[in-house]
């Protein structure tokens, strides 16, 4: 099938927050991102539960116009593309490149008298709105030095965009180190249509605006804020393969656009996993005071932006709904990093660490509390880094592509450090529906 079309990506917005010129091939990696991910998004044709039958995996092919035909057309190239999206969605993909035939926009054709390019020491940030990408921002500027953040974020709804626009405002208002660029990135007439709920293909779009973003501005280095349990992404039950877990962030993920964007030879970026060796409750404990106040306003949830469930009238509970895992880790790490009076149960409407929440509620907690339980036993042994391995598998590929993003030299003692910190800090968070569960009691 041909790329579904009509769909908006104001990649204009790059252009013009800088008064630079689109590149082709920087033109072509946003159109080819937008595209695959429309496919990927109106494709609903598979489920959680068809992987034991094999249904999982769906078989996906999009023609899509490029300005360079011959450079996407080649092996490395459109290998690389299609290695990534396989990766990230556990699809079969079949990608075309057909010569661009829409008029060109301003963006790529005007030339300006003068650059808004940052002067000082700079660096684009992944910027989603939800916790961690706050804290890895603020982190960042509370350090000594004159780093300049783009923060870039994507999104598809208003609720979304709004919660950006906010957090950014309030970040550009306490430092002179912030240029937020928002960019809307969303489907028309989507609207009352069925839509593959995972959506696994948004990371290649979130990071693809990253990199045309460092490209345009010409900055080195692209940040992913995303502490280490959630980049890597291990899975909550041995029944979850592949890409039932995201893995919009996972070390192979970045290493994949990494090496995308050094065939296009634009000049040097790097991608970055700045907290990766940090769990969400360290990362929340690093946050300088002087943004602290701000980590109230973040959200993490899975079905926040798009849940049409009606707000209480005191708001206290608005779309959030407390049982997905992103909630549920966001409580644990407000409580084990010692800021409780920041994780108000009736902001939710399930409260999993009340014993009266109900048994499906629980669910995520369950399976959360089961991977807990391994990891403890897997990192025990007198070889901590053999039972990880040996539990979780999957390891071997992340900690190769931290060594290829040259995150650390002692990459699998770190990793066994953030897996043991984060089962640590769950019997820190004191709350009964854990405690029963990890004291053997079961929820």
């Amino acid at each position: 099938m041909s790329a579904p079309r009509p769909y908006r990506l104001d990649q204009a917005k790059i252009a013009d927050t800088f008064r630079a010129r689109l590149p082709e091939h920087v033109s072509d990696l946003l159109d080819i991102a937008i595209a695959v991910h429309s496919i990927d998004r109106l494709t609903t044709t598979r489920d959680l539960r068809d992987s034991i039958a094999g249904g999982w995996c769906r078989e996906l092919s999009a023609v899509i116009e490029v300005r360079d035909v011959d450079f996407w057309s080649t092996a490395g190239v459109g290998g690389a593309v299609t290695g990534l999206l396989e990766w990230l969605t556990d699809d079969r993909w079949e990608l075309s490149f057909v010569p661009f035939r829409r008029q060109r926009p301003p963006e790529e054709t005007q030339e300006t008298l003068f650059s808004l390019r940052p002067e000082s020491t700079a660096a684009v940030g992944c910027f989603s709105g939800g916790l961690d990408s706050f804290g890895g921002a603020a982190i960042d500027l509370g350090e000594p030095g004159d780093l300049e953040l783009v923060l870039v974020g994507q999104s598809g709804t208003s609720r979304a965009r709004a919660l950006q626009r906010q957090l950014a405002g309030a970040l550009t208002f306490r430092t002179a180190r912030v240029q937020p660029l928002l960019v809307k990135a969303n489907l028309i007439g989507a609207k009352g249509r069925l839509q593959d709920r995972q959506q696994r293909s948004r990371g290649l779009l979130f990071l693809s605006l990253a990199a045309a973003t460092a490209l345009v501005a010409k900055v080195g280095e692209v940040r992913v804020y995303e502490n280490g349990i959630g980049a890597i992404n291990l899975p909550y039950s041995h029944s979850q393969i592949g890409a039932h877990m995201s893995r919009s962030a996972h070390p192979k993920t970045l290493v994949g656009m990494q090496r995308l964007v050094d065939m296009m030879g634009l000049g040097d970026l790097r991608f970055s996993l700045p907290r990766v060796f940090d769990t969400k409750a360290q990362v929340v404990a690093r946050i300088p005071e002087k943004f602290a106040d701000l980590i109230s306003t973040t959200v993490s949830c899975d079905t926040w932006s798009s849940d049409r469930q009606p707000s209480p009238p005191d708001g206290k509970r608005a779309h959030l709904c407390g049982s997905c895992a992103s909630c549920v880790l966001r409580r644990q790490a407000l409580r084990a990093s010692g800021m409780h009076s920041l994780d108000a149960g009736d902001r939710y409407r399930s409260d999993v660490f009340d014993l009266k929440c109900t048994t499906e509620s629980l669910f995520a907690l369950r399976l959360m509390l089961g991977q807990v339980a391994e990891l403890d036993a897997a990192t025990s042994g007198p070889d901590p880094w053999a039972g990880l391995i040996e539990a979780y598998p999957q390891l071997v590929d992340a900690r190769d592509a931290l060594r290829e993003l040259r995150s650390a030299a002692d990459v699998e003692d770190r990793l066994v450090g953030l897996y043991r910190s984060y089962v640590d800090e769950w019997h820190q968070v004191n709350a009964p529906t854990v405690d029963r569960y990890l004291g053997g009691v079961g929820v």
